[in-house]
């Protein structure tokens, strides 16, 4: 791999981080209600979220709300 590539790489992982970050945020809500039909949906996604970075899949496929 070249400089540029792996310095790609990096950017790539970074904004990925962000997007999780905030897909994160945007789903605490759903641990506050405890009759929300799909918590148990949003619990999965979320450790899903919290492990992608991980995994195999990271940076390339992002985790997605079943």
């Amino acid at each position: 791999m070249t400089e540029e590539e792996i310095a790609a790489l990096e950017a790539k992982k970074v904004e990925e981080i962000t997007w999780r970050d905030r897909e994160l945020k945007n789903t605490d809500w759903v641990v506050m209600v405890d009759d929300h039909p799909e918590r148990p949906l949003y619990y999965d996604y979320r450790a899903r979220l919290r492990d992608w970075t991980d995994s195999g899949d990271f940076p390339d496929t992002r985790p997605t709300l079943l």
